[in-house]
């Protein structure tokens, strides 16, 4: 009987063997692909987003399904300084992008720094529920500051 590890290692060389060959080097696509890291702040993508060198409509992306609640939970987690999970973009050129991952986090984020939702349910900034992003002023103006410093880790595929 065929050890588990053996049918894993015959499954791998099948897909090898199936892969894809690039121009007529006979390279594997997978060797063509460099992968980089790159972190943005929030200002810069949306700033990239707004000059449409950030591109969140593409064909494999699924279209916007979050509900309300995840965009609260988005904004409030950022707010707090926490991690989100990495982003991948495809760099298309020097100055666009294609998210490849990210799509729903960004497109939360870039609805409520345009001032499309006002933050409902968050529990533990409860204080700023009822506001948007241009009501983060004067005493609430350093959360302004810290949505649009925070640090996207991403993944850049070349």
């Amino acid at each position: 009987m065929a050890d588990y590890a053996d049918v894993i290692l015959e499954n791998e060389k099948e897909d090898l063997d199936n892969l894809e060959y690039s121009g007529n080097e006979n390279i594997p696509v997978f060797a063509t692909v460099r992968v980089t890291k790159k972190d943005f702040s929030v200002f810069e993508l949306y700033r990239k987003f707004r000059k449409k060198q950030l591109i969140l409509d593409v064909d494999f992306q699924r279209k916007e399904v979050w509900e309300q609640k995840q965009k609260y939970e988005l904004i409030e987690s950022i707010l707090m300084g926490l991690p989100l999970p990495i982003f991948y973009f495809k760099q298309q050129d020097n100055a666009t992008y294609v998210v490849v991952d990210g799509k729903q986090r960004l497109s939360a984020l870039f609805e409520y720094l345009n001032d499309g939702f006002a933050l409902r349910g968050l529990k533990i900034l409860g204080f700023l529920n009822g506001r948007k992003f241009s009501d983060l002023t004067g005493e609430y103006g350093i959360y302004q500051s810290q949505l649009e410093d925070y640090q996207v880790y991403s993944h850049l595929i070349l």
